[in-house]
């Protein structure tokens, strides 16, 4: 049996609830274990998406992104080309066969991938750089609204740059590749 204490408060919350939402609501009792649930699911709603991720060597990149740059990878920065029916040059090379990439299709296409890695490399690595500075001024306290500034701008230049080489690459390989090739791209890589 309830205790009558407790039905008169479960009358009270679900009256001044029904104000709040305009219904005047008179409905059973709301058990303990229903009102825990409720907490515990507005507190994770809370919860940051970034919970865990405290411990990234680099706050601002993950791991896939940091191991991706130390390679000259484009780590998603021609996502828009790739989706957009451009292929990138490393993925037509791992597609070589199934691609039937003719002799000079290859060696063209090789040379425009030792192009984009000769440029992104080490644009890479000073992207690296300035979001480990940033991460450490952010670490231990000694950002200032100036050398943020600074290396905001430093940071955006650089990935402007780094960018701009992987789409080019995107947008130079759809002139080395036919339309029946582009087609079999986007279907192996899953787009169609």
């Amino acid at each position: 049996m309830v205790p009558r204490y407790v039905w008169l408060g479960m009358i009270i919350v679900a009256f001044f609830a029904g104000i709040g939402s305009g219904h005047l609501l008179f409905s059973a009792p709301v058990s303990v274990v229903e009102t825990q649930t409720h907490v515990a699911e507005h507190m994770e709603s809370h919860i940051s998406p970034w919970a865990g991720e405290q411990t990234r060597e680099i706050k601002s990149l993950s791991a896939r992104e940091l191991d991706g740059l130390k390679h000259g990878h484009g780590v998603g920065m021609a996502t828009m080309a790739e989706l957009n029916s451009y292929p990138g040059p490393r993925h037509a090379l791992d597609l070589a066969e199934p691609l039937n990439l003719t002799t000079e299709q290859r060696i063209k296409i090789e040379r425009l991938y030792e192009d984009v890695m000769e440029q992104s490399i080490p644009l890479s690595r000073q992207l690296i750089e300035v979001e480990r500075e940033m991460n450490e001024k952010f670490a231990d306290r000694t950002i200032s609204s100036e050398n943020l500034s600074e290396l905001v701008q430093k940071s955006g230049e650089i990935h402007w740059q780094l960018r701009n080489a992987h789409l080019q690459a995107h947008l130079k390989t759809v002139d080395i590749l036919n339309q029946e090739q582009i087609s079999r791209y986007n279907q192996l890589r899953g787009y169609t």
